[in-house]
Formats: structure tokens, C-alpha cells, sequence
């Protein structure tokens, strides 16, 4: 179940790349941990947006028990860089995540989060 999950992960950030990857260790299996958090409907929440939070008048006013506000997530990704010994090329699907320098600064998403204030 740990290394499904690991696989998953992998892929989501780079599709294809767990096949394409060496299978792990079982020390390094041993020594990872897989972190899973049980998320119950009504104390969070989360979302994608372009900008701010967006709530209306009586969503801020009231619930003042809720915190609300955005947290800036950018992932920008360098040049690939291989290993000295290694003599296979960088797989398209890996050279790929690479973010073009210029887009750089428009690079950003921004994701809301709401907690009820000592429910957790």
C-alpha cells in the first residue's frame, strides 16, 4: 500500500515517472513514511483561485470563529540535472516540468483554506 501511494505522488507530480524510476529499496521503503489526514466534512476546506479570498459580507462577519485567508503556493521547476554517471537522457516527460523563465513571474496559484478555530 505504501509504495502504490509513493507511485501516486510521484506521478502526480510527474506523470509517468514512477515507471520510469528504479523500484525502491526495501530500506528506503522501511525509512518513508506515507502521511494520510482524515479530513471531516464542515471543519476544512480548500480551493484554487486566482486572487483573495472572495467571501461575502456575512460569511466574514458571521462566523469571526473561522479564520480565512489565502496562502501563496509557486512551484517553479529548474533544468533537469543528471546524475555524473548517468548516461540515459532526460525523459521528455521529465525535461517537461521545467518552467520556461519567463513564465516565472506569472508562476502561482492561490489556495484558500478554512479551520474552524479549535475543532482540530
Amino acid at each position: 500500500a505504501k509504495s502504490r501511494a509513493l507511485d501516486v505522488i510521484t506521478n502526480n507530480v510527474c506523470p509517468g515517472r514512477a515507471q520510469q524510476a528504479r523500484p525502491m529499496t526495501e530500506p528506503e521503503l522501511t525509512t518513508t513514511r506515507v502521511l494520510a489526514l482524515p479530513l471531516q466534512d464542515g471543519l476544512v476546506s480548500g480551493k484554487i483561485r486566482a486572487a483573495g479570498v472572495g467571501d461575502d459580507e456575512p460569511d466574514t462577519t458571521g462566523r469571526p470563529d473561522i479564520w480565512a485567508g489565502i496562502i501563496p503556493i509557486t512551484r517553479v521547476y529548474g533544468a533537469p540535472i543528471t546524475e555524473g554517471d548517468c548516461k540515459v537522457a532526460v525523459p521528455a516527460n521529465v525535461a517537461a516540468l521545467q518552467t520556461p523563465s519567463g513564465d516565472r513571474a506569472k508562476m502561482g496559484a492561490v489556495f484558500g483554506v478554512g479551520i474552524v478555530l479549535g475543532a482540530l
